[in-house]
Parts: structure tokens; sequence; C-alpha cells
């Protein structure tokens, strides 16, 4: 008899791994979905018994892996940062399909690689320092931390600068970061300096971040007081009252303010028996009255000394001439300054010059205002008496007085300051007066007054009709050409007429002007007409000036569309010119040309 014995199979062997741990090293921007690592169990049993399924029991808290439950691969599922963790362990179970089932467990561990994904990153968004200049080289004056997230070389921060240092005056330790000092600092050269800073990591590629280091440089008493001029010299009349004003000292100190004004000055050689003294203003001034008998010459060391500890000072000699009495009065002439703006505010600065002579070749004139008003437009020059406009003055017209004095004598001025804004509508009504023979000097100083006395006589504005109203007419511009010296003028309409208060146009002054030719008003030859052209003849008062208006020269060729002129402001370019009576500055202007349609 056969006899055939069937072996049931019995689930009594587990899983076994080919490993008893795992290990696996991964970068840290590994891809998600990236297979990692893949496990493999078998069981000696067959059949049901022997079908492996693996599953994560621990460690996976955070999500970040996967097991294949069939292959037993492990894969990327989520960011991974170094950074944040470093290392997973992992406990992986393998079930066979026994029933009741069998179980085996691994330890898997996996070590993340640092990859360099992090950038330095300063301990402050900026850096201010005060540094003395008179901080030794090589002293440090802050220190620059950065700190890397990443490990190892990714981590190793390297300090530089980037910009902001021309002239080397600062050193970084690219270690440490350390700020030094590498030159001589010097605050009345540069008084502060913004320095980019760099901080850069090891890793390939290399990460860096940047941080504004602000420098200020803070004031050291270097610099003595200088004089300027260096020396100088003055006179003072024999019987000259005590107390006179002869010379001001002007004193300046490249330090900052605490450690120059104010200044303290001392007559520190050569004031024999007192005769001079000096205020802290700088005034020089006379002690005592001088008699025929005093000293006729004075060589003053006169020291100044700034406001610094220490103090430092510097010294310059000031020559006084002891001359006899004034024996005659300053002569000046009223000054009337006439200034045109484009804009509607007159930026400022020198208009004009009070000019003052004496017949007594010793005597020093000094120019001084009268009365001091507290919101004055308008400064004087003492020595020379020139005439300076603060920024900001609006049309209209000023008048102040002002006093030339020889020490003994003192003579009053008046000074007419007249600002006006020239407009489109001015500029459409003006004509050009062009003087070939004249100088600007001439023409302003010598003939002005009689060519606007005449021209508003032309028109019609009579002399009882401009006492209780401003100029009619308008002088735009004065300025040198090559052909001569151009007067750009504009006239209102006289009262009474149809446009009353309106500006006559270019062409009906133009007329005007040749009709009083005609009758014999401007000389025995013709005036121009008003089709005289672009140019014409004016004579008498005017004889030589030539007419200017704005018919185009012809050199545009416009077809069937029409040609026109016009005058332009030049912006920003003024022109000035002064004599002993008057004052102008007005703009640039120039002529365009262009085609309209009719």
């Amino acid at each position: 008899v056969d006899l055939t014995v069937v072996v049931l199979d019995v689930n009594d062997n587990p899983p076994v791994f080919q490993r008893r741990d795992y290990t696996v090293t991964v970068p840290e921007d590994v891809a998600m979905g990236t297979e990692i690592l893949r496990l493999s169990a078998t069981s000696d049993d067959i059949g049901a018994n022997a079908e492996v399924t693996y599953s994560i029991r621990a460690g996976n808290e955070l999500g970040k892996f996967q097991i294949d439950r069939t292959l037993g691969t492990i894969s990327v599922v989520d960011d991974m940062d170094f950074e944040v963790c470093k290392d997973y362990f992992l406990t992986v179970e393998a079930w066979d399909g026994g029933a009741p089932p069998l179980s085996t467990a691994t330890m898997v561990t996996i070590e993340l690689m640092d990859v360099n994904d992090n950038a330095p990153a300063f301990s402050q968004d900026i850096y201010n320092v005060l540094v003395s200049e008179d901080a030794s080289v090589g002293q440090t004056i802050t220190r620059l931390l950065a700190e890397d997230l990443d490990s190892q070389v990714n981590g190793r921060i390297t300090y530089s600068i980037l910009r902001g240092d021309r002239g080397n005056q600062f050193w970084i330790d690219p270690v440490t970061g350390l700020l030094k000092v590498n030159k001589r600092l010097d605050r009345e050269e540069v008084s502060n300096y913004t320095l980019s800073v760099q901080a850069f990591d090891s890793g390939s590629p290399a990460m860096s971040s940047t941080v504004i280091v602000n420098i200020d440089i803070s004031d050291v008493n270097d610099n003595p007081p200088v004089f300027a001029p260096p020396n100088a010299t003055t006179t003072v009349q024999l019987n000259q009252p005590a107390g006179s004003s002869l010379l001001k000292l002007s004193v300046t100190d490249e330090d900052c303010p605490n450690n120059g004004p104010p200044f303290e000055f001392r007559i520190v050689s050569g004031n024999e028996g007192n005769a001079f003294s000096v205020e802290q203003t700088g005034d020089l001034r006379s002690n005592r009255v001088l008699g025929p008998d005093a000293t006729r010459e004075f060589t003053l060391e006169v020291q100044a000394s700034d406001s610094g500890k220490p103090r430092l000072s510097s010294s310059c000699w000031v020559f006084v001439r002891v001359v006899g009495d004034s024996q005659y009065r300053p002569s000046v002439n009223p000054l009337d300054i006439y200034i045109v703006t484009a804009t509607d505010s007159y930026p400022g600065g020198p208009i004009g010059r009070i000019y003052a002579s004496d017949r007594d070749v010793t005597d020093v004139l000094s120019f001084t205002q009268r009365p001091l008003q507290q919101r004055n437009p308008f400064k004087i020059n003492r020595q020379d008496g020139s005439v300076v406009a603060v920024a900001g003055l609006e049309p209209g017209r000023y008048q102040f007085n002002a006093t030339v004095s020889d020490g003994r004598y003192s003579v009053p001025v008046v000074v007419t300051v007249m600002v006006e804004q020239v407009t489109e509508d001015l500029l459409r009504s003006a004509i050009t007066l062009r003087f070939s023979s004249l100088t600007p000097e001439d023409l302003l100083g010598l003939h002005l007054n009689n060519i606007k006395q005449r021209l508003r006589g032309v028109v019609g504005w009579g002399s009882s009709s401009l006492e209780q109203q401003q100029d009619p007419l308008h002088i735009l511009g004065v300025q040198l050409m090559s052909g001569g010296i151009d007067l750009l003028l504009a006239m209102e309409r006289p009262d009474g007429e149809g446009e009353s208060g309106g500006y006559l146009t270019s062409q009906e002054l133009i007329l005007r002007m040749g009709e009083a030719g005609r009758r014999g008003e401007g000389g025995e030859q013709e005036g121009v007409s008003a089709t005289g052209g672009q140019r014409g003849q004016l004579q008498g008062v005017l004889a030589g000036a030539e007419v200017l208006t704005l018919a185009c020269s012809g050199e545009l060729d416009c077809g069937d569309r029409v040609c026109e002129q016009a005058l332009v402001v030049e912006g920003g370019a003024m022109v000035s010119y002064s004599t002993p009576t008057v004052s102008f500055i007005t703009p640039r202007y120039s002529r365009t040309e262009s085609c309209t349609c009719p």
C-alpha cells in the first residue's frame, strides 16, 4: 500500500530582515518622492505564511517618510531641514500573512547631510557707530556679528567691506568681524561714512548678506582759527572819537561749532598806550582820541582763540596808520536797482553796489544800513558797499536808507530796488532796441533816463499822469550781443485809450515812434514806420538804434504755414550790469522761429 503523508505548513517562522539595522545618508534638499532605501525581509514558511508586508511602527511622527507595504521601499514625502532635525530613527516592522501573523522589527537610521541653504544673518539690521577723528590706526570701533544656521564649512563666515570706503580708511577682520581704523581720520575732510559690509559663508556656491554701517566722525579741536585776510591795514584819524570802529576782523574755523566760535580776541603786542581794543565780535576800535603827538603807525598782533578744549589760537598783523582830520564829506549818488525775474521770486545774491568817493585820499569809507530792520531782505557790505538780496525776494518796490562814513562825516544815501516778474504778455508786446555804438554801462548810466523819458512822451504818457503810479515803461532785459547792446522793453497803454491797462503791441509802439519821427519829434530825419520790417532806424534821442521786431528773418521755409518769432527766457541765465547810479539784473533772452497753421 502506498501511503502519502502531506505535511501542512504552520506559521512558525517570523520574517527575517537581511540586516539587523540600516543606515542611510540623505542630503537635506532631497526632492519629495525620492526613494532613499529598500528593505527586504523573508520567511522560511511557505504560501501565505511567507507573504511579507512592511510598516513604520515608530519614529515617523513628523510624517517625513512613507514605506511601500509590499516592496519595502522608503520614500521622502515632506521637506526636510538639517537645521531643524539632523537624524531620524524609524522602527520598521515586517509582517507575514499567517494566522496569527508573525512580525520582526528593524531600526532604520536616516542621517541628513547639510546643504548650504542658509545665508549668514547679521545681528542688527543697521549699525551706527560714532568715532573720534583722533582715533588711532588699528583701533577697533565696533564688531559686526553674523550667524549661519548651516554647519561646518557651510556655516563658516568671512567678512569684507563691499563699498563706501574709497580711501581705505577702515579694515574689517575677515574672521572675527572686528571693524578697525585703517588710516588717520579727518572730520573736516569727511564727516561721515556709509559702509556696505558683506558676510559670506564657505559653501559651494557661497551665500551672503550685507548690512549698512553708518560711521559718524566726532570732531576734535585740531584746527586753529583762520583770519581772512591773514593781515589787514586800516587808518584812524587824528581827534577821531574814542570807540570808533576801524576794522572788522573775519575769522573762520574748520572744526564743528562747539570747537569754533565764539572766538576770543585780544591784542597781544603793539598796542602802545592801550590805544586800541578788539571786541569779541572782531571789531577793532579806538580806545582814546589820538592827538597830534600820537604815534603815527601801529603794528598790532591780534590773536583769536576758539572754544575748543584745549583752545587753539592764531594771530594776524593789523597795520594802523594815523592820518589827519578829514576835511571833506564823502560823495555818493542814490542807487536804483532793477531786477527782472522769470519766476515769482528772485533767488538772491549780489544785486549792486553803492559807489562813494572822498577827496581826502587817506579816508577809509564804511557803509551801513539805517535803520536796521529785523526782517530786512537786503544786506550791505561794510567795506565795499555791495548790496546783497536774500533768497525769496518777491516782485515789488523796495526802498531803504544807507550811510557812508569817513569816520568824521556821515552822508545818507537812498537805495531803491524794483523787482518785476516778466510775463508772457510782456514778452509778446516787447520790442528790442539795439545800440551798436554804446557800452552797457554808458547806455544804463548816461542815456537810459533820457531814453525812457522820450519813449513815454512819444506814446502819450505825460508827466502828470505818472505822478500817482509806477513807471509804465518796462525794461525787461539788457544783454550784450555780437551786433551791440540790446534793450528789451514794453510799454503800457496810456490812460483813456480803448484797452486801458494793457500793453501796446510791438507794432503799435513802433508805429507811434515812427509818427513822432515824421512830426519832427525824433529829430531831423524820419523815424521807423509800422511796416518797416524787422529793422528800422530811430533818430533824435535814439539816434543810431535799430528796432528788432518779432518779424521772422525769412530763413525758415514754412510753405503754406505762417512763420512766427518769439522771445524765450533762458532759465537760470542772468545778466548783470552796474554803474555808480543804476544796476540791472535781468534774464537772458533768445529768439526762436516756428511754423504755425494760419
